[in-house]
This record gives C-alpha cells, sequence and structure tokens, in this order.
C-alpha cells in the first residue's frame, strides 16, 4: 500500500491484518478504516477487514471485531505460518502438532442477521472446512472442532449500520439457545436471530485429529496440507480467511557422521541406552535449563531405527519436536556407550542424545555443530543466558567420568561406565 492509501495489488491478507489503520480505502474486497499507510510503516492503528480470520487462541472476539487481533500467519511466523507437525521416522506416522488447537472467528462483515422487515428468524450458519494437498502424499483428515469452545455472539448494532462500532455491546449467546451439527469437518450452527443485531461466531478447531495419519518415512516426501475456511449464510459463502492455514513438516534437524559408514556393527536395545539418556537429561540439567525444560526432556521420547543416509551424510540420531531417534548401529560402526572414555572406532552416543536434546530445547546446529567423527566426544558450547547455569557459570563443557557419575547417581550408570559395545 502506498503512502498516500491507494491499494496495492500485491496486499495478502496476512498483510492486511499487520497494518492497522485509520481513513477508509478498499483493498482487495477488504475495508480499511484510518489515515495512509505505506509498506514500511510501523505505526499501530486500526483496521476492520469484514472477514473471517483463523487466529491464535489468545484472540478474543473483541479484537476479531475491532481490528486488533494478530492473523495466525503473523503470530506463528517464527515456524513460517503454518501449523507444524512431526512424524516418527520408525512408524511413519505423525506423532504431534503445534499448535494444537487455533480459532476461526467470522461474522465481521455484519451477513449474519435476520432479513430486513423481520422481528426474529431462525438462522443457520456453517462453516465449511476444505482440504487440499499441496505437496507430498495425502493427508486427508480434518481438524475437529472442540466442542465446548463453539460460541456464538450477539453483536447489538447500534446505529444498524451492520458492522462493528467502538462501544457497541457484544453479548455471548448462551449455548442452551442454539445447536451444533457436524459433519466432516464442518459445524453448523441453528438459532433463532433477533432484528437490530448480527452475529459472530468462533470455533476452536484441534489439530491433533491429524495425529497417527501416515505420511512415510522419507522426511523429503512429507506432505504440505491447506485448510481453508468458508462462513456460508443461507447457501452463500459470506466470508472466507484467504488463503486458509498449511499443515505442514517440521524437518528433522540431524546429527551426521564425519567420514565413511562402519564395516557392520551390532544394533543396540532401549535397556542398552538407558543410563546414557539419564546421563544426557543430567547434562542438560547442570547447564541450567529451567524446571519446565528439563520437564520437557524428561517427556520426550526417544525410538532407535536404522536412519540410513542421504545426500547431505550419513544419519546418527534427528530430532522432531519432542521425538528423538538414534540410527540402531551408528552408521554400522556401533555405539559406545560407556559416559567416560569414547572407544575410538565407534560413535559416542552421550554426544548425540546431548545435541538432539539441544533440538527439542530450541538450541539449532549453529549453537552445537551437526557432525561427530568415530571416537570423538563433542559436547556444546553455548553462551550462559539468565536461568541457564546462573551469571557467574559457565555451561559444562566435556564433563569427567566422577562428575557424570555423580550426576547420573545410578548403580546401573557406574556398571556401564566402560562398557563399549563390540
Amino acid at each position: 500500500m502506498t503512502a498516500s492509501g491507494t491499494a496495492v495489488a500485491t496486499l495478502t491478507q496476512a498483510d492486511v491484518y499487520a497494518r492497522q489503520v485509520t481513513n477508509s480505502v478498499i483493498a482487495e474486497g477488504y475495508t480499511l478504516s484510518g489515515a495512509s499507510v505505506s509498506d514500511v510503516d510501523t505505526n499501530i492503528v486500526k483496521i476492520n477487514t469484514y472477514t473471517g480470520l483463523i487466529a491464535p487462541t489468545n484472540t478474543t472476539v473483541g479484537q476479531y471485531l475491532d481490528g486488533s487481533a494478530l492473523s495466525f500467519q503473523q503470530y506463528y511466523g517464527y515456524q513460517g505460518g503454518a501449523i507444524q507437525y512431526g512424524a516418527s521416522l520408525t512408524t511413519g506416522k505423525i506423532t504431534q502438532t503445534n499448535p494444537g488447537v487455533f480459532f476461526y472467528f467470522s461474522g465481521a462483515s455484519g451477513s449474519i442477521k435476520v432479513a430486513d422487515g423481520m422481528a426474529t428468524e431462525k438462522l443457520s450458519v456453517t462453516i465449511d472446512q476444505t482440504v487440499s494437498l499441496k505437496s507430498g502424499s495425502p493427508v486427508t483428515a480434518s481438524f475437529g472442532a472442540v466442542q465446548n469452545n463453539i460460541q456464538l455472539y450477539q453483536v447489538v448494532d447500534a446505529n444498524r449500520n451492520g458492522k462493528y462500532d467502538l462501544g457497541e455491546s457484544v453479548n455471548t449467546v448462551s449455548s442452551k439457545s442454539y445447536s451444533i451439527t457436524a459433519a466432516s469437518g464442518d459445524i453448523t450452527l441453528n438459532f433463532t436471530g433477533v432484528a437490530g443485531s448480527f452475529y459472530v461466531a468462533s470455533i476452536k478447531y484441534d489439530t491433533s485429529a491429524v495425529v497417527g495419519a501416515t505420511v512415510g518415512k522419507n522426511p523429503a516426501t512429507w506432505p504440505t496440507v491447506n485448510y481453508q475456511f468458508d462462513t456460508l449464510f443461507k447457501a452463500t459463502k459470506i466470508e472466507t480467511y484467504t488463503g486458509g492455514v498449511d499443515l505442514a513438516p517440521k524437518q528433522p534437524a540431524p546429527m551426521l557422521l564425519e567420514g565413511d559408514q562402519g564395516t557392520g556393527a551390532r544394533a543396540v536395545s532401549d535397556a542398552q541406552i538407558k543410563h546414557v539418556l539419564a546421563a544426557a537429561i543430567c547434562w542438560w540439567e547442570d547447564y541450567g535449563i529451567s524446571g519446565e525444560q528439563l520437564a520437557q526432556l524428561k517427556a520426550s521420547t526417544v525410538e532407535i531405527t536404522d536412519l540410513g543416509h542421504d545426500h547431505q551424510g550419513w544419519w546418527l540420531g534427528a530430532s522432531c519436536g519432542s521425538l528423538i531417534t538414534i540410527d540402531d548401529d551408528a552408521a554400522h560402526h556401533g555405539w559406545s556407550l560407556g559416559l567416560g572414555d569414547v572407544a575410538r572406532n565407534k560413535v559416542d552416543l552421550f554426544s548425540v542424545l546431548v545435541h538432539e536434546m539441544g533440538h527439542v530445547l530450541g538450541k539449532t546446529d549453529a549453537d552445537m555443530g551437526s557432525s561427530i567423527a568415530t571416537g570423538e566426544r563433542t559436547m556444546p558450547t553455548l553462551p550462559v543466558t539468565p536461568g541457564e547455569g546462573g551469571d557467574d557459570h559457565a555451561a559444562p563443557g566435556v564433563p569427567d567420568a566422577d562428575h557424570m557419575l555423580a550426576l547420573v547417581g545410578s548403580q546401573v550408570a557406574a556398571q556401564q561406565m566402560h562398557l563399549h559395545m563390540s
């Protein structure tokens, strides 16, 4: 949009929500109210888009109506403005989504109301959900609505101009006054409207409906799926949120082997790695992570499978959300399972687990590196931040054997201290 307030053809709906302006202009069908605004304007002003809105769940109906709400794409811009999912490299199924819920608001256009000349009228409004594949293999599951979070609001249109004006009453309609039907992801609200008001619906959707869907074991082919929401009233589409919202994969963050694969080794079992897993959690605890982050690590899942290799190299470990996967035999070199010296011709499991737990906590390869060679132990060298180790303490480096034994505090760990797979 130019400084004179002239609409720019490339303005997107997310752009509209990013600008809050104060004099009247029209941009791609959205009515804006306010002074002129430019592409580089950082002033916080107000908009009315008169359309549907996909938004984070901390959004209120008042924010939707007065135009101060953030769109989903704005709020989750740090993850590409999409709902991210993680999948198991072992089962090829979706294991988690983020965020787990979101809102769709509709009705700001003032279209959901009784017909002119009628005092009351039985009304029906449907939120139609359309699922379409953008890339990869199909995922057809619709997002489910959270039944106790489907809400109808009555906007008392005091000046009968068909839009919300600051100060007008917005009343929550009792759930006893309307019925809800759900079918194939679509939600219909049936109620009796009264003259002098228009109505707004808010639906909370649960993204976990896709958990368990098969996407395959190859992250390169994991699909991106678009979810579009349209509002239908009297068999006519009255509102939408242009572009909808995407469900997109969060690609695993692998730790790679420096060098070529080995000549063959035995695969490890869950029981064999328990003490190393405990030690890796303790390393991060000693680093100074918060209690919430510690709980996050303890709640994470570790799977063992043959990770193989791709164009980047041989994968030793990978993380996706709270799911950590390690290669079964360390690219045929075998895992060094001790907490003391690392076997010269094997890969240090302790280093790989600490690394992948760092990804669970939001650390990047820029913080921790991305590869390791046989026979070496590599710990992250991270700066200490408030709440992580204290201002006067350095983050732990390569811990010695006595330190690790004290952290783990386990007889099993002591027995395994110098264990190496043959």
